[in-house]
């Protein structure tokens, strides 16, 4: 009996998994690897619906706009949309917001994207690109049966296609400032690109008359190049307040397409839906335009759900070599670590963006590294927007100062989570000692910056001059189940413990019912590096 009992149990208990797999594999599926809104459209595929902001563009009549957002944010899916749209298959739009609100009338469409184009890597980096250019307007061209334009002439293509169709034409233009990126330390090549760019783009500003709609994307806004000082009626949609959410995953949305892969994920790493949602919010939220509105990267959200592990997927995709000018400002004094976790920045360092004078904050907000938190009237504040971005990108600084691979990070992480405080201190002293002597000063703030800059890359729960009613603390850090209050001495660690104490700095954390542990950490000037701690539970 009892074996029957057993049999039918397995039986239904593997109906109930079977069941589970099969829901997973009816919900919509996640794709990664094209930017093709038709095959998102045409297959079981999750689509975050974007074109309630197009139809508000044409409604608005803004039909000449600029976007710059990160590498990876969907820039190239939603270019895509809108030639779907412009072109009138309105089959594919079925159950979108514009569906029953947009007539799909057809309009001829060049879409340029500039990471498609077929470079001639033997050639100088000019022709490469005008070859390039005109390469892929002969093709338009080819498709459309009209003559093919001698070179990389944009104006001929649209007066062409203008003629034949007698309807005016639609041009989407994706990633326009990769060459100019791929040439950002190489001034007299750059120049030479971008002498490109600027004829090629110049004879929009006379043929507004035969253009429908002109959007066009990058990561960055540089104010010298012709497209901008040209097309004074180029409405810039970057910091536009009402389309800050036009690339990205809301909260809203993450929760409703992706309502069927959440409550998998959350059975796989034997969680609750609210407790992934939080770990999902702590990792890849917390892009902003207006410091109002945050969104989720797409690339890391959909490689979540597609691997169900948490990694640092949208930093892994690509590490620009202007990062190593990170570390020179650092080296040079003229950058902090804690400058990442809030900065000031003024509109004009934004408006007045020059391609030979690239100011690295702009640039390191512009390409993702940093995001708003707060605008306040001129000032834009912006700080790392989240955990995958804070642990690669210090994770890099850290390799990149100290020519050593910094494994002990992992070891780190291990160490917190155990409780373990004499590994966890053998690795914070382990990963200061490969930090370069010129980057240290002889005081404690600044001792106490990396150590808290070590602590935070690991944990994103890590706050740092906390102010009490009876003084301020240096540092805590909270695990899932120990709260690690941390106080820094030139003199002694005995003394930091004994100022955690007389402050009754522990009492503010009495309420979480986690473990306390007080940590007293003493710096020494000779050795640059943690010389003594103490520790103990509160």
């Amino acid at each position: 009996m009892k074996n029957i009992l057993k049999l039918l149990s397995n039986l239904f208990g593997n109906q109930v998994e079977n069941k589970e797999q099969k829901d997973i594999e009816m919900s919509r599926q996640i794709l990664t690897n094209t930017h093709s809104f038709a095959k998102f459209r045409s297959g079981n595929y999750i689509y975050v619906d974007k074109s309630k902001f197009v139809y508000n563009l044409l409604q608005t009549e803004m039909t000449y706009c600029f976007l710059s957002r990160p590498r990876r944010f969907g820039k190239s899916l939603l270019i895509s949309m809108m030639k779907e749209m412009f072109l009138g298959n309105r089959a594919l739009f079925k159950g979108l917001y514009i569906f029953d609100r947009y007539d799909f009338k057809p309009y001829p469409v060049i879409h340029l994207t500039f990471s498609s184009l077929e470079y001639d890597r033997t050639c100088d980096a000019h022709l490469s690109l005008y070859v390039a250019l005109k390469n892929y307007l002969g093709k338009i061209a080819s498709e459309h049966n009209i003559p093919k334009p001698d070179g990389p002439y944009l104006g001929t293509l649209i007066e062409n296609l203008y003629k034949v169709s007698k309807t005016p034409v639609v041009i989407l233009v994706d990633e326009y400032d990769k060459p100019l990126l791929r040439y950002i330390k190489q001034s007299e090549k750059r120049k030479e690109v971008l002498n490109v760019l600027k004829d090629f783009f110049s004879p929009l500003k006379d043929l507004t008359d035969k253009i429908k709609f002109l959007f066009i994307t990058g990561v960055s806004k540089f104010s010298q190049v012709s497209i901008f000082s040209d097309l004074n009626n180029l409405d810039d949609l970057t910091l536009h307040k009402d389309y800050s959410t036009i690339a990205g995953f809301t909260q809203e949305e993450l929760e409703h397409y992706f309502k069927d892969h959440i409550i998998h994920l959350s059975k796989q790493m034997d969680t609750i839906p609210k407790n992934l949602l939080n770990q999902i919010q702590e990792w890849y939220d917390g892009y902003s335009w207006d410091g109002k509105q945050f969104v989720y990267a797409p690339f890391s959200i959909s490689n979540l759900f597609k691997h169900c592990a948490f990694k640092n997927y949208w930093f892994a995709s690509a590490t620009p070599s202007f990062l190593i000018d990170v570390v020179a400002d650092l080296k040079q004094g003229l950058l902090s670590f804690e400058s990442f976790e809030s900065y000031s920045m003024l509109n004009t360092d934004m408006e007045k963006y020059e391609i030979s004078n690239i100011k690295l904050m702009p640039f390191l907000f512009q390409s993702g590294y940093l995001s708003i938190y707060k605008i306040d009237k001129d000032v834009i504040k912006v700080r790392i927007p989240n955990m995958e971005v804070r642990i690669s990108f210090f994770k890099y600084l850290f390799e990149t100062l100290s020519e050593k691979n910094t494994e002990n990070f992992d070891v780190l992480r291990h160490a917190i989570n155990q409780c373990d405080i004499d590994k966890m201190m053998v690795c914070i002293k382990s990963i200061i000692s490969t930090i370069p002597y010129q980057i240290f000063e002889k005081k404690e703030k600044v001792y106490h910056s990396h150590f808290y800059t070590i602590l935070k890359t690991i944990n994103e729960k890590t706050q740092s001059e906390i102010s009490t009613n009876l003084g301020r603390i240096d540092t805590v850090m909270e695990s899932h189940d120990t709260i690690f209050i941390f106080e820094f001495k030139m003199q002694s660690a005995q003394q930091g413990i004994q100022q955690i104490k007389k402050k009754r700095y522990a009492d503010g954390y009495l309420s979480k019912n986690k473990k306390i542990v007080l940590i007293g950490v003493k710096f020494s000037e000779t050795s640059r590096n943690i010389s003594e701690y103490q520790f103990e539970y509160a």
